[in-house]
């Protein structure tokens, strides 16, 4: 978390998380209020309210990153509740924080730490404000600065122009499933040797996950634990 303030300290990166915050539930009078996602509000207003959220960015004429950032951080700001409601409730949340990382990329660490901030700004529920919030949302920082950006960084044993060239696969929808399973199981560290990741694109492509491996089957169904200490 220190890491993270620090890079906040300088440039513009803390400004833009300030305006994501103000700008967070802009988009809540406009959602049903019958349903609701892991932060207990209305489900689908973080969509509504990075759409609006664009749209005020342009009027103010931010530049087309500042924009991206803010509407990026908006429309992914619920998903850190979803992650730790699923801990709380003892579900394989580790490989679920994998894929989240996988859609946010660099930009993981400021959603995370937009969530802790928008939860003590809104305290619309207790559970979100308390310590062990805080904890779960330090504890996802230094697991992406400390574990993930390094295992990242490695050369996959698999990628693209392998699954063409040995399985004679084309571009396609099961072609990124495929591409997004090698990369979860990287980044998982399971032992993440080319072997392995023929044997993963073997599995799949037979739809048999092994006896190992019973929710390889795609990154949607993964169920297996990660060895991250996010405890």
């Amino acid at each position: 978390m220190d890491r993270l303030l620090k890079e906040l300290s300088t440039g513009e990166e803390a400004v833009l998380l300030k305006w994501s915050v103000l700008l967070q539930d802009i988009g809540l009078p406009s959602a049903r209020p019958t349903t609701t996602d892991g932060s207990g509000l209305p489900n689908g207003h973080a969509a509504r309210g990075a759409a609006m959220a664009r749209h005020i960015c342009r009027r103010l004429r931010f530049s087309r990153r500042q924009s991206d950032t803010i509407e990026f951080i908006v429309r992914h700001h619920l998903e850190p509740f979803t992650l730790f409601k699923a801990r709380q409730e003892n579900a394989p949340a580790e490989r679920a924080f994998i894929r989240f990382y996988m859609t946010c990329g660099d930009r993981t660490p400021a959603i995370l730490l937009h969530a802790l901030a928008g939860a003590k700004r809104r305290k619309a529920a207790e559970t979100f404000c308390d310590q062990r919030f805080a904890d779960f949302v330090t504890k996802g920082v230094d697991c992406y600065y400390s574990i993930l950006q390094t295992r990242a960084a490695t050369p996959p044993p698999l990628n693209g122009k392998d699954l063409i060239k040995y399985f004679g696969l084309k571009p396609s929808a099961a072609f990124k499933e495929i591409i997004a399973a090698l990369e979860e199981e990287r980044l998982a560290g399971e032992n993440s040797t080319r072997e392995r990741a023929l044997q993963l694109v073997e599995r799949l492509m037979s739809k048999d996950p092994g006896p190992e491996d019973p929710a390889l089957i795609s990154p949607q169904r993964a169920v297996v634990y990660l060895r991250i200490p996010m405890e």
